[in-house]
């Protein structure tokens, strides 16, 4: 930064330098500009080699002449034995005594005034030490200035959170609230103190979101090893099931394909248990073209079999013939089902009723799955879809919505929910 200082302070000196000198000359040829140019006309040139010589032995500049700009001849020049071949122009040149500038004054640019003054002048290089001398000093004490400034500025943001740093290596504390942040912040107008208590609230949040999350990885694994557990104790009363169903009277076809397909679904979670990751029961899944009316009716004939001694009333609407879709018919019937069961259980089992309906919208399918509970609280709503969260159930585990909506997004649906004291509704969009 002071380097940086040092040069715009140089350049500054030379440009002030430059700039006097040029304002000084040009000021006095403003004012004499009219009377060289009516002696010109008339072509006095006593006059003409007086004036120039006298503006020379001004030591304003060092050398000057008038050049007629038609025909490039020197009208006077002092020193004569200086005359230049070529009209001045703005340069620079280095010479032993300093640095010579060359330019010129314009006096008449039209045919009947074509001259120009043109001059020289000098900056000793004496000036120029000078110049750096004191612009290296000023760097130098703006260097100094603005470390003392610096230095001091963090130390004065610095001694509460470092006093209070200190505190901390020999005191046990519990809770932040232990601590009187004011005590550190005395004496300081921008409360330091308070943004290093937020940053430690931030990163103790964070430690305890992370030992929450090990834990909870804790508890899947032991899940999981249950699960695999359950898996293999389930195939044998599930072998024996499907031995009784093959012996079942001839006329209870509809009861046995019920029973078959409950089994068959009782399979397929048994060896979802085998999974290791509950994220795999969806990115695991097996698509298949399946037609959404016959699968939602099957669905609801084996729910409605399911509750049929608890009278649940489970209605199901069907506006389009047919509703062809690429997704996991497995899967799909394990979604329908929970949200079902979650309908169910959120009413008095004895005067639940729960209606599915199945529409076309746009370029989409669309089932409105409604219920006529109580409806979800509204400060509830915002975590239904997160995994773990459940309400109003004892032995909720709090996966069934959060699996559905993943579920539905890997389809390339969503999932949507609207609720009231008069029920709530699940809104299922599934695309072609």
């Amino acid at each position: 930064m002071s380097v940086f200082a040092f040069l715009i302070l140089s350049l500054l000196f030379f440009s002030f330098q430059f700039q006097q000198k040029r304002y000084a000359i040009e000021k006095k040829l403003e004012v004499d500009k009219d009377f060289l140019v009516n002696s010109l006309k008339i072509g006095d040139l006593f006059f003409i080699t007086k004036y120039v010589v006298a503006f020379v032995d001004s030591e304003i500049v060092t050398e000057a002449g008038i050049r007629n700009s038609a025909d490039q001849e020197w009208i006077s020049f002092y020193p004569s034995d200086n005359a230049p071949k070529d009209s001045f122009e703005g340069s620079f040149t280095l010479k032993s005594s300093g640095i010579r500038v060359q330019d010129h004054f314009v006096l008449g640019s039209n045919s009947d005034s074509p001259w120009h003054l043109s001059y020289a002048y000098s900056i000793s290089y004496f000036f120029l030490v000078n110049a750096l001398a004191l612009s290296l000093l000023i760097s130098l004490l703006f260097f100094l200035l603005m470390r003392k400034v610096l230095v001091s500025t963090a130390v004065y943001f610095s001694r509460p959170v470092e006093a209070l740093s200190q505190d901390l290596r020999f005191e046990e504390i519990k809770s932040l609230d232990e601590i009187d942040f004011k005590h550190y912040s005395q004496g300081t107008r921008f409360k330091e103190t308070e943004d290093f208590k937020n940053t430690l609230t931030q990163l103790l949040s964070e430690i305890s979101l992370q030992q929450t999350k090990l834990k909870d990885f804790e508890v899947l694994k032991a899940l999981n090893r249950l699960s695999r557990q359950v898996n293999h104790d389930i195939q044998s009363p599930l072998g024996a099931l499907k031995m009784a169903v093959s012996s079942l009277p001839a006329g209870t076809e509809k009861h046995k394909s019920l029973i078959e397909r409950a089994a068959e679904r009782i399979k397929t979670i048994a060896e979802d248990l085998k999974v290791k990751d509950p994220d795999d029961f969806v990115t695991t899944s097996k698509v298949e073209n399946i037609d959404l009316v016959k699968l939602l009716g099957s669905i609801i004939d084996e729910k409605t079999m399911e509750y049929k001694n608890r009278s649940v009333i489970i209605d199901f609407v069907a506006n389009i013939p047919q509703a062809p879709l690429l997704l996991d018919a497995k899967e799909f019937t394990r979604v329908i089902s929970n949200i079902i069961n979650n309908g169910i259980e959120a009413v008095n089992e004895e005067k639940a009723r729960i209606k599915v309906v199945l529409e076309k919208e746009t370029s989409e399918y669309l089932i409105k799955i409604s219920d006529n509970g109580p409806g979800i609280p509204e400060q509830v709503l915002p975590q239904i879809f997160d995994q773990g969260f459940t309400y109003g159930k004892d032995s909720g585990s709090g996966m069934g919505l959060a699996h559905a909506k993943r579920s539905l997004e890997v389809w390339g649906g969503s999932l949507d929910v609207q609720t009231s004291p008069q029920g709530t509704t699940l809104f299922l969009r599934l695309k072609p």
